[in-house]
């Protein structure tokens, strides 16, 4: 164990070192007490030395004596007692354990190793450690368990009694939302029979926890168009919606294909109703699972173009044209 001391260097300055509980004595005491004791399960009491010098005044003092049955249990707990992480998120625990001397002073709280268990492995795991790591939306208990000791006087000694302690916290685990989402083109959709159509491919962020396995749905949120190239009397409806495509996101944080066009149809019917050149536009809303419910993270425009001679796929800003046919 180790204790709180003040030492003198070969400048003369007092350097104080800090107990095990990061406490030093501070320079301005002019009084105090001085308790050591052990902890585990020998109840013997324990023979300190104390050693004390004022080399400006010329004075030294040292004394040994033995203090009374060693410090008992008093109280325990897990720290942080609350504490919020998303899905792959982690937090690391420390297991504290109060005591008072067998004068009944409060002796702090220190430090204790501890067994480490989650009460609900389904939403956290913990290690050996203590360092618990969401798995899924929830709440669960971090318990940690470990030995106390109670010491009270006995004939010819201290008596010491053991018993199992278990204070527990709670973590709270939350999903994860994407931060952003990065597009990128992923070709013509010909071999799909879809050579109007652009194909893309998306990657979420951050990368790590990550979404791997997750769903992500789009939905539309309303207020699409304008379809320009529709006119009344057109036997194709106005293309101002999303279709509601869902997808699984990949070990590699990425998700697709996402469609983007107007079949090869609807571009030969405008273009021979003389509508070409004309574009429409229609918002998307991207979400992701959750047990919660569906966690909105982005809501992008898409955009289909028939030109003259060329059409064009619209993503997020990014955009890919070719001549058809």
């Amino acid at each position: 164990m180790q204790f709180a001391i003040l030492v003198c260097n070969s400048a003369e300055s007092v350097i104080p070192l800090p107990d095990d509980n990061g406490v030093t004595i501070p320079l301005t005491a002019e009084r105090g007490q001085i308790i050591w004791s052990v902890y585990g399960p020998d109840g013997l009491a324990m023979i300190g030395r104390s050693e004390q010098a004022d080399t400006a005044k010329g004075v030294s003092n040292n004394y040994a004596c033995q203090s009374c049955c060693p410090d008992s249990y008093v109280a325990s707990t897990v720290e942080p007692v609350t504490a919020s992480v998303e899905i792959g998120g982690t937090m690391a625990y420390v297991a504290k354990e109060q005591r008072s001397t067998c004068n009944g002073q409060p002796a702090g709280w220190y430090t204790v190793g501890a067994a480490w268990s989650s009460l609900d492995n389904s939403v956290a795991t913990v290690s050996s450690g203590g360092v618990a790591t969401g798995v899924a939306p929830g709440s669960a208990n971090i318990k940690a368990t470990w030995t106390a000791y109670s010491r009270f006087p006995s004939f010819g000694g201290c008596q010491s009694t053991s018993f199992q302690v278990g204070p527990v916290a709670t973590i709270n685990v939350t999903c994860t939302t994407p931060t952003n989402e990065t597009t990128a083109f992923a070709g013509w959709a010909d071999s799909d029979g879809f050579p109007t159509v652009g194909k893309w491919t998306q990657t979420l962020s951050p990368a790590t926890p990550g979404f791997s396995g997750r769903t992500v749905t789009e939905q539309d949120p309303g207020s699409g168009g304008p379809d320009n190239c529709w006119f009344n009397g057109s036997i194709i409806p106005p293309q101002t919606a999303i279709t509601g495509g869902s997808w699984t996101v990949t070990s590699s944080n990425t998700w697709g294909f996402d469609f983007v066009g107007l079949t090869s149809t609807t571009v030969n019917y405008y273009r021979a109703q003389g509508r070409a050149p004309c574009s429409v536009t229609v918002p998307q809303r991207m979400v992701i699972d959750c047990s919660t419910g569906a966690l909105t993270y982005r809501t992008n425009t898409l955009g289909y173009v028939i030109g003259d001679t060329r059409i064009f796929s619209i993503r997020d800003g990014s955009q890919q044209s070719r001549t058809w046919p």
